[in-house]
């Protein structure tokens, strides 16, 4: 094979739409899919096989940070623009380059030249100190051109990415806060990040199909923070938080309009498709791209060009500015060709430190037709020549137009004057101490028409840290749409405003969008044709006024018809006046006539959530026939009447989610399997039932049991005793309340001597007077270290016993949360605190709550006074983690208010402990913690 030299050759958008189809365009897409696919599910410190050359490519970019680091940055007045030393570095690496190759396996030396030309590229623009998506480019074929040649191969995949790429990241920051480089034709805000995309693709491909992160978490800093280690779009994320100001919201409107997709892997093939059109689509990034031997170009022949151009990062022509920038800094300005500067964005960070500078106008590009957030249409009117605000002025005309907007917004409602004002004082000032402004108390519907400026607001919406000059700039925008109609506003605006606020929460409740839909006749039309808008029906009967049943009637239809095809979310709610009391609520003669009921089960099989709360039994007929339900919820009053419908489950339903309250009549039909539960939570039920179900349910994540019951004589329900180990791989947080009645002691027996949760992370046990149950130690020993949150409650005053099953817990358990609730308070906790102060028991543990909430006033009455001996033993437990992360002591009781008394030299270690940061009180009331 014969190497050669790799060149430009696309210059004309004839010869890029020839390279969009040509081989080379898709050996490069196939090779960021294939990487992509390699690295699904995987994290960055998951184990991974390095072969030789992983090896050796690791060595090659450990040399190059290396020679960062002997190349240190030269002071510069205009330095903000990059950093002159990037030059000498650049041509350290493209002198050692062939050396550096040289100790890759199996590379052939006649292909050095070419393959170095990728290598040298891809750290930045020697001539112009920039550093973009296309020298992200000219890695990616290095690789390619790698593993070609047989330096790596398809086993090494995971490694490139989770290794080799980290690795290339890593260093890219590295000459990035030194030299201060220029990112390379940023879109500025409306980019993903100032330099990189593939880092976003591969991150999000490590996190499809992850149970528990949603794109959305990318808003916690919490999560982020702990995630930062493990994936790489996390870790991106947590360099843009920490060199830029504000929100993420604010400088990153990309990356906040893609946490509103559901899936991650929508993201990923989201970011696929972006990439395809945003980096090998564009001329400005293609025409700087390199052709060879193992890349070939075999398009349009390129306009007649000089040597000379095809090495000048301006392609031929000069710019009027030389020199603007101060001396050593040439290139201020170019034309379209070569791109806008923009200032390195750590040079921008430490310059915002003296000066701040307003939100400005960019073009948002249309991120739907990437991102698809539901299968609803999304309505843009984006036209590529109408600039659409700053996300930031989006948020802040919603709030405008809704303030001055008052009659339509509510007009339903009374809005004090003065409410008013201070709303607007919220608006313009920002401050920590008015962004909780609370409304009016006699504002009924401050969770309906209120809603959606509190979800504005609670986002982020009024500026943080005001300072006058965002002051200067809020009052602006504030005046220019306070003094515009609803009309006259711009339809873009309009579109984009309704576009963000629905992507905000689920109107569904009451009558909110028939609120949204007068605020304009653009928006009635978006209103009425989007039908997952009209998905969630909340329906609540709190009287039996005929007019008021009425209302109910209509809204159901209205719902019905606006919501089309799209999945239901059913709600149904009887207050205890409709009721008549203890009654059973009965007149659903009056509530559904026969249209309405009509309607009503042509549409059962689009019901994906029900939620029954003291619900009649004309509702809980239509459930059997609702096979596409996932989630079920269901509140009875006084259990079920002789004559009342079966609730019958079956295991082909598709049911992920449980909630059942006080209900006996229950029935399981098929093999008895429910494979898709994962959530339950049951509430004075039957044991037998709460026993099955835990058994019947291998994929269950959390189940909770309270106050199970003996089972009624008239029962459907028959159950067999467990005889087997049941074993539950994904349960994580269990919860079950030991009951005190002799009947149910076998049921209870048998499930914890054969149940086995080798993943729970949170065991919450409530027990009676079963507390020394043999069972009940063998499933405790069971235990795995992966427990970290303990709640034991226990009504036994004899303390042996109760000591007995907290000493079976395994100490090894990484218990961080413990919580201890139990009547005999001081006693049992003295002993408690002693085991975990002489056996060590859960060093981890950092978080400890003493809950008697169960007595009244006239236990402790307005003080809590502590022994000497009580709180030695606390001094002494928090004396022994003065290493770990701050020890968290609560005291909790059933009294609003009160305080804590501690012996006076307790009180001054406590005190100490306390301002160092190693140790915080909370309890339920007090100003003081030590008194």
């Amino acid at each position: 094979m014969t190497f050669q030299q790799p060149r430009k050759f696309i210059l004309t958008k004839d010869q890029l739409e020839w390279f969009q189809t040509s081989e080379t365009h898709k050996k490069i897409v196939t090779y960021i899919e294939t990487l992509n696919e390699a690295v699904v599910g995987v994290k960055l410190t998951d184990p991974c096989e390095e072969s030789d050359g992983v090896k050796a490519i690791l060595n090659v970019l450990a040399r190059v940070e290396e020679l960062c680091k002997e190349t240190p940055a030269v002071s510069n007045a205009a330095s903000r623009f990059g950093n002159p030393a990037f030059r000498t570095f650049y041509d350290k690496v493209h002198e050692t380059s062939p050396q550096l190759h040289e100790t890759l396996p199996n590379l052939p030396k006649d292909s050095i030249p070419e393959v170095t030309v990728y290598f040298d590229e891809a750290w930045g623009n020697r001539a112009r100190i920039d550093y973009g998506s296309g020298m992200e480019l000219n890695f990616l074929c290095w690789m390619y051109c790698l593993e070609k040649l047989g330096v790596v191969g398809p086993e090494d995949h995971k490694a490139l990415v989770i290794r080799v790429f980290w690795r290339y990241l890593n260093v890219m920051r590295a000459l990035q806060s030194t030299y201060w480089i220029e990112p390379a034709g940023s879109h500025g805000v409306w980019g993903l990040d100032d330099y990189h995309f593939l880092p976003f693709l591969w991150g999000a491909s490590q996190l499809r199909g992850h149970k528990y992160i949603r794109p959305k978490a990318i808003h916690d800093p919490e999560v982020v923070e702990e995630y930062s280690k493990h994936y790489i779009y996390f870790a991106c994320i947590a360099f843009i938080n920490s060199i830029k100001t504000a929100s993420l919201r604010w400088h990153s409107p990309m990356l906040d309009d893609i946490s509103a997709v559901k899936t991650w892997d929508k993201v990923n093939s989201g970011m696929i498709k972006m990439y395809l059109a945003e980096v090998l689509g564009k001329l400005p990034v293609i025409q700087h791209f390199l052709f060879g031997s193992l890349l070939p170009y075999e398009g349009p022949a390129p306009p007649a060009t000089n040597d000379s151009q095809q090495d000048d990062p301006h392609r031929g022509h000069a710019h009027a500015m030389a020199d603007a920038g101060g001396p050593g800094q040439r290139e201020v300005g170019w034309g379209d060709c070569c791109g806008i500067p923009v200032p390195s964005a750590f040079g921008a960070a430490k310059e915002e430190k003296d000066r701040f500078r307003a939100p400005g106008v960019g073009l948002a590009p249309n991120t739907a037709k990437y991102f698809p957030k539901s299968d609803t249409v999304i309505y843009h009117t984006h036209n590529g020549r109408t600039p659409v605000p700053h996300i930031r002025v989006i948020r802040l005309t919603l709030v405008v137009v809704l303030l001055s907007q008052t009659t339509i917004m509510f007009s339903q409602y009374s809005l004090p004057s003065r409410s008013y004002t201070e709303t607007k004082q919220c608006l313009l000032c920002g401050s920590a101490q008015t962004t909780r402004f609370k409304y009016h108390s006699n504002l009924s519907g401050e969770g309906e028409a209120c809603r959606l400026y509190h979800e504005v607001r609670d986002l982020d919406v009024l500026i943080e840290d005001v300072i006058p000059i965002q002051r200067v700039y809020l009052l602006r925008r504030y005046n220019a749409f306070s003094s515009t109609t609803i009309s006259r506003i711009p339809s873009e605006i309009l579109v984009e405003i309704f576009d963000y606020a629905i992507g905000l929460s689920r109107f569904g409740h009451r009558h909110f969008p028939v609120i949204l839909s007068g605020v304009s006749s653009r928006w009635r039309e978006l209103v009425h044709s989007t039908p997952f808008l009209w998905s969630e029906i909340s329906l609540e009967f709190w009287s039996k006024c005929p007019k008021r049943l009425n209302n109910r009637i209509n809204l159901l239809r209205l719902y019905l018809r606006h919501s089309g095809s799209a999945p239901l979310f059913l709600q149904v709610a009887y207050d205890h006046f409709a009721t008549g009391g203890n009654q059973e609520p009965n007149f659903d003669a009056n509530l559904i006539d026969p249209a309405v009921d009509k309607s009503l089960i042509a549409n059962l099989h689009r019901i994906r959530e029900l939620s029954l709360e003291n619900a009649s039994t004309r509702w809980l007929s239509y459930t059997p026939q609702i096979t596409d339900l996932q989630d079920f919820r269901f509140k009875g009053r006084h259990g079920p009447t002789p004559d009342a419908p079966v609730i019958s489950f079956a295991d082909s339903h598709r049911l992920s989610n449980l909630s059942l309250t006080d209900w006996s009549a229950i029935k399981f039909t098929g093999s008895g399997n429910f494979n898709e539960l994962t959530i339950i939570a049951l509430e004075s039920m039957e044991v037998t039932v709460c026993a099955y179900l835990l058994a019947a349910c291998p994929n269950l994540v959390e189940y909770r049991c309270q106050s199970p019951k003996h089972p009624s004589v008239s029962s459907l329900f028959r159950y067999e005793p467990w005889k087997a180990i049941v074993i539950l791989e994904n349960l994580k947080v269990f919860e079950w309340e030991v009951t005190n009645q002799d009947e149910l002691a076998e049921v209870e027996g048998a499930m914890f001597r054969f149940l086995h949760l080798p993943s729970l992370i949170s065991l919450k046990l409530l027990t009676r007077q079963h507390c020394q149950h043999p069972s009940l130690h063998i499933f405790c020993k069971r235990l795995t270290r992966r427990l970290t949150r303990l709640y034991i409650s226990f009504c036994c005053i004899k303390t042996r016993r109760s000591m007995c099953l907290f000493n079976s817990i395994p100490p090894e358990c990484d218990v961080r949360v413990l919580t201890l609730r139990a009547h005999g308070f001081l006693r049992f906790f003295k002993h408690t605190l002693m085991a975990l102060e002489n056996t060590k028991r859960f060093p981890m543990l950092n978080h400890l709550i003493i809950d008697d909430r169960n007595q009244g006033n006239d236990r402790w009455g307005r003080h809590i006074t502590l022994d000497y001996d009580f709180a030695s033993l606390i001094h002494k437990l928090l004396v022994q983690r003065a290493d770990r992360a701050t020890f968290i002591l609560g005291f909790y009781i059933k009294i609003s208010w009160f305080t804590v008394k501690w012996p006076r030299d307790v009180a001054s270690a406590l005190r100490g402990l306390t301002q160092s940061g190693k140790f915080r009180l909370t309890y339920s009331g007090g100003d003081e913690p030590f008194q």
